[in-house]
């Protein structure tokens, strides 16, 4: 019998759902490898490891069943790519149901933590979770580098008493809001503070208030050096500007990418070498989007002295890679080890954008009839355009027409360099998507059609796809590409944290493409005035956090096209990663 006949005969349920294009041919590969010296290849052990593949594949660190609930869920990740009616329908709560009888693998797979050695299997059993070797270890590696970070004492380089003074004044005056007080003084007493919370609530002012409250209250006369830094230029360069508004500038560095900061490779993850950065203190923004290695190489670079301060909104999407732990430690909140904190800011403090601000919370409850009530009002901030009949064609030439408009500015001669990235951040088209007809490549291409005459002497934006350390370039960095004077093409960028540009050929370029529109996990750490966010079918695959991350880069006003049924769907999926770090942090808690 050979192995597609395997596959197709015992296996229904699988050839199926493959059929459906339920299942990658990546994740079944896997399974047929791992169940290959079994006599007995059950169904749902190959359904379960086709499941705790792509559930890996997507940023989990591990697959766990608690009361016969399996995290990730199915239904969260399985869904019908194809939606052929001419195929059989599939029941996902069936598929659930065999999934979860296939959490208990054979025994020649799994490595049972608690009762066995060390062996040589591809599975790991912990409790109630199940991890591939490559996720526990990136586990392990985070949490045994936060717990040597938090274990070293930290000497204090300020007098406690007058910083103490400081955060009492600013509260009394009005200047810091009861959360934010609590945050300053919660770093006096941690080596790692989390401060989160949404959108205009004071993360990065809260932070800007804690430097100040250092520069008030220092008793050495040591230079205290504090780093500034991002997973992306954009976020860094706004985090500096934001702090240089609140009068926080004694000590601080240039702002970074981490993977500038940390001295990174090409794709690399791996440290040169531990502590080897000599910062007195760590302000890093985005936190959210920072995944477990990086986090790990992080921690371990910073010498054990240091303090370092995380800002991040826990309901943006997650990481594109491996983890979430800045969300994982803000699950522990309430029960977390003596020197590591974590406050939320709850009370927005903007009121120019209340319209916004009311849509995202609508969007965290999840409630579509809500959301879609509250959309069908006119009001300034946020426009509906609710998709009927159209077919995705169409939808792409409505796109078309309206960033035309916005564009308008890249028809113009003479622009300085300065200008053009000026008028970039005041409009952008958001997709969930990079391929497909409403994805960035294709809506990309659309936009620079209908500006083919103007742009080929004009300034295209782009937007690079890959670190090129060696360039200063870094994955998700805007600049433009423009004809230079000899008639060859040019990229400019802004220096870092300059309104400087620095230009280069096109020739030595890392990977790049055009930036009309931006896929949404790549828009994460940048800002825009105005924003056409195009939710086509399928978005629903993102959950919740998808709508509110896009929503959230939007500064003024913002124009959603989703069919209704669509964004009730994106609403009432929820996408939680599953790990073990909320656990075992809380472990750390009680032993510390």
């Amino acid at each position: 019998m050979t192995e597609d006949n395997l596959t197709e005969r015992p296996w229904p349920l699988i050839h199926l759902c493959k059929e459906k294009g339920m299942i990658d041919e990546l994740d079944l590969t896997l399974a047929k490898n791992l169940l290959k010296n079994e006599k007995d290849k059950k169904e749902e052990w190959a359904l379960f490891l086709c499941h705790m593949s792509r559930s890996l594949r997507e940023g989990s660190l591990a697959v766990s069943l608690e009361s016969g609930k399996l995290m990730p869920s199915p239904v969260s990740i399985w869904k019908d790519k194809k939606k052929d009616p001419l195929l059989s329908p599939v029941d996902i709560a069936a598929v659930e149901e065999k999934i979860i009888e296939g959490f208990h693998l054979p025994a020649s797979l799994v490595h049972e933590r608690s009762t066995e050695k060390a062996a040589d299997k591809p599975i790991i059993r912990e409790g109630n979770r199940l991890y591939f070797q490559r996720s526990l270890r990136a586990e392990e590696r985070f949490l045994q580098s936060m717990t040597q970070f938090l274990k070293f004492r930290k000497k204090d380089k300020f007098d406690r008493q007058k910083a103490m003074l400081f955060v009492e004044e600013m509260k009394r005056s009005g200047s810091l809001e009861e959360k934010q007080a609590q945050a300053a003084l919660a770093f006096l007493d941690s080596a790692i503070t989390l401060i989160m919370g949404g959108p205009g609530t004071g993360k990065t002012y809260t932070a800007a208030m804690i430097v100040r409250m250092l520069q008030q209250a220092r008793i050495s006369s040591e230079p205290y050096k504090i780093a500034l830094a991002a997973p992306t230029g954009k976020a860094a360069s706004n985090l500096k500007q934001a702090l240089s508004k609140c009068g926080a500038t004694e000590g601080i560095e240039e702002p970074r990418t981490l993977h500038s900061l940390l001295n990174l490779g090409y794709q690399s993850k791996e440290v040169k070498s531990p502590y080897q950065l000599s910062h007195d203190l760590y302000i890093i923004d985005e936190a959210s989007m920072i995944d477990i290695e990086l986090m790990t190489a992080l921690l371990r670079s910073m010498k054990p002295t240091a303090k370092a301060i995380f800002l991040g909104d826990q309901n943006q999407l997650p990481p594109i890679d491996l983890g979430s732990p800045f969300s994982d430690i803000a699950d522990a909140k309430d029960n977390l080890p003596p020197s590591l904190s974590c406050v939320e800011l709850n009370v927005s403090i903007r009121c120019e954008t209340k319209d916004i601000l009311e849509l995202s919370k609508l969007m965290l409850e999840g409630d579509g009839n809500k959301t879609v009530q509250f959309l069908k009002v006119p009001r300034e901030e946020v426009e509906w355009r609710p998709i009927h009949d159209e077919g995705d064609k169409e939808i792409l030439g409505h796109i078309v027409a309206s960033s035309k408009l916005k564009y308008e500015w890249m028809v113009r001669e003479n622009l300085t360099d300065t200008e053009l990235f000026q008028l970039k951040s005041t409009f952008t088209v958001l997709t969930p998507f990079r391929v497909g007809m409403l994805g960035s490549e294709a809506i990309n291409h659309a936009i620079n059609k209908a500006f083919a005459t103007a742009t080929s002497k004009g300034a295209v934006p782009i937007i690079i796809l890959e670190n090129k350390p060696d360039l200063g370039l870094f994955n998700g960095d805007i600049g433009f590409l423009k004809e230079g004077h000899s008639g060859q093409r040019k990229a400019i960028f802004l220096k870092q944290n300059t309104v400087e540009t620095i230009a280069f050929p096109e020739a030595i370029l890392p990977k790049y493409e055009w930036a009309f529109c931006l896929s949404i996990h790549k828009s994460q750490g940048s800002e825009f005035q105005e924003a056409l966010i195009v939710l086509p079918e399928g978005s629903e695959h993102f959950g919740k956090k998808i709508a509110y991350t896009a929503l959230t880069r939007v500064k003024k006003r913002a124009c959603l096209v989703a069919r209704e049924e669509t964004l009730c769907k994106i609403l009432s999926e929820k996408t939680p990663r599953t790990s073990g770090i909320a656990e075992k942090v809380l472990q750390l808690s009680c032993t510390s």
